[in-house]
C-alpha cells in the first residue's frame, strides 16, 4: 500500500468518526430535550427518567470511546504528513479538519446547553424526590390516626 492510499484511508476513518460523533451529539441533545419535558410534569415516571439518563450515559461513553479511538489515527496521520507534505493539501484533509472543528464546537454547544438546563432539571427532580419522601412518611401513619386539614385562602 502506498502512502497516498494510507493517508486517504486514515482521512476517511477520521471523517467517518467525526460524522458518527455528530449523530451521537444529536441523540444526546434529543435525550436532554426529552428529560426536560419529562421533568416538567409534577410526578414524572421514575423509570422513564432512569431510561433517558441511562441512554444519555451510554451515548456519552460511545462519544468517549470514539474520541480515544481516533487519537492514534491522528498520530499516524501526523507521521504520514511528515513523510508526505501533500497530505495537508488533500481535499479530504481540509474536510476532516472542518469536521473536527465543527465537532468540537458542537460538543461545547451541547455542554453549554446542559449547563443552562440541568440545574432546573435537578431542582425539579429534587422536588419530586421530596414529594415521594413525604408520601412514604404519610403512608407510615395508620389511616385511623390521619387527619385532614383544609386551607381556605382569604379572598380580597
Amino acid at each position: 500500500m502506498d502512502y497516498r492510499q494510507m493517508y486517504e484511508n486514515l482521512l476517511q476513518t477520521l471523517c467517518k468518526a467525526y460524522n458518527k460523533m455528530f449523530r451521537i451529539l444529536e441523540q444526546i441533545e434529543k435525550c436532554d430535550e426529552a428529560l426536560t419535558l419529562l421533568t416538567a410534569s409534577n410526578r414524572p415516571d421514575a423509570d422513564d427518567v432512569l431510561a433517558i439518563a441511562s441512554q444519555t450515559e451510554r451515548l456519552i461513553q460511545s462519544l468517549d470511546q470514539i474520541s480515544l479511538a481516533i487519537e492514534p489515527v491522528h498520530a499516524r496521520l501526523d507521521g504520514l504528513k511528515a513523510l508526505c507534505p501533500e497530505v495537508s493539501s488533500h481535499p479530504l484533509y481540509g474536510y476532516m479538519e472542518d469536521l473536527q472543528l465543527l465537532t468540537y464546537y458542537d460538543i461545547r454547544r451541547v455542554i453549554n446547553k446542559e449547563d443552562i438546563c440541568n440545574p432546573e432539571i435537578v431542582r425539579r427532580l429534587n422536588d419530586y424526590k421530596e414529594s415521594l419522601e413525604l408520601d412514604v412518611q404519610i403512608s407510615r401513619v395508620p389511616q385511623s390516626q390521619r387527619e385532614v386539614f383544609l386551607f381556605v385562602p382569604d379572598k380580597k
